[in-house]
């Protein structure tokens, strides 16, 4: 596999430095007015690949973790095309896809979603040939429909190039997975997904043009991480917890982070700090509830999260769950000592009720160190900032710094991304 982008970066980096040190360090004959010039290259040189490290590890995944996750294997039961899991895609093309800043992993939301069929065919219908009929917007090839392979176009937002999922019902009565490989301007919302649908050798175009109309939105699939109907393939994902819900939550490597709109969550807080339970623009702009999930979702919400004001610091758990956006689920412990910028820590021992869960506050800065900052509501009865605090690793996560809350993190939820 490739080395990630950030790996070689750092790898160019040190030879860089390397190169200037040693014109940093001339002849004795030699030094003088050249030294000091180099020295000073020697710093810009440090300080610019310092930052290119750190920009490009900044839009990596979650926590530390690595977008290479192991890939299933093949299988080769009924309907299998071959490939991955029988979807007729290669593990090459699937890492490939997988690998697309923003829009390539394995993020998968599950649910209930309006399908329609695109047959990618040079003599359909309303088809833009020049852009989709060869290859699809992750890199997977469909050849003008003579591809064989399951693949869906989708919301990236929410079903991410290369991720896997089960559907049914489906056009080709398949029971594996199908592989998420493009996307369309009429998904810029949820619930919607299109069915690649390919020209089989004993048909005309006109045929299998005439299989794609038969999927129109007012069909209904299901969309699971998991098996639907027994009889396919099965995959194994070792990331995944088992939440009760019917389906997976997908913790820590799987979560999409903006960094943008964790700063901004982070600004939109820090403007508040000091506030009492009555700060305008918030819905409602008083409470005398407790708050601190009333603080919490108005400042979510204000950066561009589509999450509803709540009063309850369990529910923003929920939220995650269905968006895909946990980053240390309910007994997982934390993928590393630093939650993503913008992050909500959820205290307590879980999300059942208000005894269960007892407090939520946000991750309003990183440091340099790897230590970072909350700001929480209803805190003495105010906006306040605690800080610098690191997480612990254990089995009970807990916050470590000064001021910072000790009671246990049970789950952490990052803001995912802007609506």
């Amino acid at each position: 596999m490739a080395a990630p982008v950030a790996t070689v970066v750092a790898q160019a980096a040190g030879q860089l430095l390397q190169r200037a040190r040693q014109l940093a360090q001339p002849p004795p004959e030699r030094r003088g007015p050249l030294g000091l010039i180099a020295t000073v290259l020697l710093g810009v040189v440090v300080l610019a690949c310092l930052a290119i490290v750190a920009i490009l590890g900044g839009a990596q995944l979650a926590g530390g973790c690595t977008p290479d996750e192991p890939i299933a294997g093949t299988w080769t039961g009924p309907g299998s095309l071959g490939g991955i899991q029988g979807t007729g895609v290669s593990a090459a093309e699937l890492a490939a896809a997988r690998r697309i800043p923003g829009v390539g992993g394995t993020r998968l939301t599950p649910g209930t979603y309006s399908p329609t069929a695109y047959f990618p065919h040079p003599s359909a219908p309303s088809t833009n040939c020049a852009a989709t009929c060869l290859v699809t917007a992750s890199g997977i090839r469909v050849n003008n429909a003579r591809r064989r392979a399951y693949l869906i176009a989708s919301n990236p937002r929410l079903n991410q190039y290369g991720a896997l999922a089960y559907i049914w019902p489906n056009p080709y009565g398949w029971r594996g997975p199908f592989v998420v490989a493009d996307t369309g301007s009429a998904f810029a919302g949820s619930g919607r997904l299109d069915f690649y649908i390919f020209q089989d050798t004993r048909e005309t175009w006109q045929q299998a043009l005439a299989r794609a109309y038969q999927w129109g939105p007012a069909n209904h699939v299901q969309v699971s991480s998991r098996p639907i109907v027994a009889g396919g393939p099965s995959i194994a994902t070792p990331t995944a917890t088992e939440t009760g819900a019917g389906d997976v939550a997908v913790a820590g490597c799987d979560v999409v982070l903006d960094p943008e709109l964790g700063a901004r969550i982070g600004q939109i807080a820090a403007r508040h700090v000091g506030s009492g339970p009555s700060i305008p623009g918030f819905a409602p702009p008083t409470t005398d509830l407790a708050w601190c999930a009333w603080f919490m979702s108005n400042v979510w919400r204000q950066a561009g999260v589509p999450i509803d004001i709540t009063w309850f610091s369990g529910a923003p758990y929920a939220w995650a769950q269905q968006h895909n956006t946990l980053w240390k689920a309910l007994a997982q412990p934390a993928p590393s000592v630093t939650p993503p910028l913008g992050a909500a820590l959820m205290y307590g021992s879980g999300p059942q009720s208000a005894q269960t869960s007892e407090h939520i506050n946000l991750v309003s800065k990183l440091n340099p160190d790897g230590s970072f900052m909350t700001i929480g509501g209803n805190e003495s009865n105010r906006v306040m900032l605690s800080g610098p605090c690191r997480l612990t690793r254990g089995p009970e996560t807990r916050l470590q710094g000064p001021g910072c809350d000790t009671r246990p993190v049970y789950a952490i939820a990052a803001p995912g991304v802007s609506a």
